[in-house]
């Protein structure tokens, strides 16, 4: 029997530079017990998108979507539903809470875009599957723990990963965005699917950031960037590494990044060589085993990760 888990590390979003952080357009959310998490990025060219990207995120968090299944008929036309309801309330009292002035122009940014809407990524883990569905180009990243098993990156938008190459990912962020938006629409063709969940880190980055991350990440430095960003642990750091980033090759977007780890143990498997593994890596045999067995343990532990993979 698999056990996973997940450690929430790093979870922070940032506005572009120059604009408020109340006026950031992306949204994020995390169950409670880190096993269910989420971003999206409102579309630029849209009336208040962070009114539509906050529901998103915070709903498959916290409602009974079946991960893997968000964008099926059913589910897609209850999103859609509860996400305008959402953006409707608060964009009418958003409008009659200003003055006159800024009621005016919100008036005419609202008949020149029409609607809200907004990117999404989401990423639910479970004992059985770690389970996804993205539209657009938010991003999610699955890095393995063990370097025999290729890194991944998940996203509607074209993109691929080549383990040969040093620059394993490659995603075209130029094109136009899929989304969501609250004329109850579903533009672009969604991804979902369910993995088999080994230990890795998963990496959840709106546009501008895994844009960024597909172009600086390699082979040969890829633990050390892993490693920067599970170190980041507050607002402040998070907003002073984006900083350094934008006077490098970082474009100025609003920004979101969230980081956990994921652990998997089994329990009182019976592996196919008649052991009783207690533990992803066990560092000792069984007491009741004897000591001389046949195998010995870096070979267990060769074994049940290709068992891993192969299950």
């Amino acid at each position: 029997m698999m056990v996973v888990s997940s450690k929430i590390l790093t979870c922070f979003k940032t506005s572009k530079f120059g604009l408020s952080e109340k006026k950031c357009s992306d949204s994020f959310a995390v169950s409670a017990d880190g096993m269910a998490m989420a971003i999206a990025d409102g579309v630029t060219k849209s009336y208040f998108s962070r009114f539509v990207s906050k529901p998103l995120t915070e709903q498959y968090v916290t409602s009974a979507f079946v991960a893997g299944e968000l964008f099926d008929d059913k589910n897609i036309i209850r999103l859609l539903s509860m996400t305008r309801d959402y953006w409707d309330l608060e964009t009418r009292e958003y409008e009659a809470s200003v003055d006159e002035d800024t009621a005016s122009d919100l008036a005419y940014q609202r008949e020149r875009f029409g609607m809200g809407a907004s990117t999404f990524a989401g990423i639910k883990i479970t004992d059985e599957a770690l389970a996804f569905d993205v539209l657009g180009d938010s991003c999610i990243f699955i890095i393995p723990d063990s370097p025999e098993i290729t890194p991944m990156i998940l996203t509607s938008m074209p993109a691929s990963t080549d383990s040969k190459q040093e620059k394993p990912f490659v995603c075209n962020f130029g094109t136009h965005p899929h989304f969501l938006d609250t004329n109850g629409r579903m533009v672009g063709e969604p991804l979902s699917g369910k993995i088999t969940p080994f230990p890795c880190t998963i990496i959840l980055m709106t546009d501008a950031l895994a844009d960024w991350f597909c172009r600086n990440y390699t082979l040969t430095n890829g633990g050390k960037l892993i490693g920067l960003l599970k170190s980041i642990d507050s607002q402040k750091s998070f907003n002073n590494y984006i900083s350094l980033l934008r006077d490098q090759d970082l474009h100025n977007d609003d920004v979101t990044l969230i980081v956990a780890e994921i652990s998997v143990s089994c329990l009182d498997f019976e592996h196919p060589w008649g052991k009783n593994i207690k533990g992803l890596l066990p560092s000792t045999l069984d007491q009741n085993e004897e000591t001389d067995s046949k195998y010995s343990q870096n070979t267990l532990k060769s074994r049940f990760l290709k068992w891993l993979r192969l299950s």
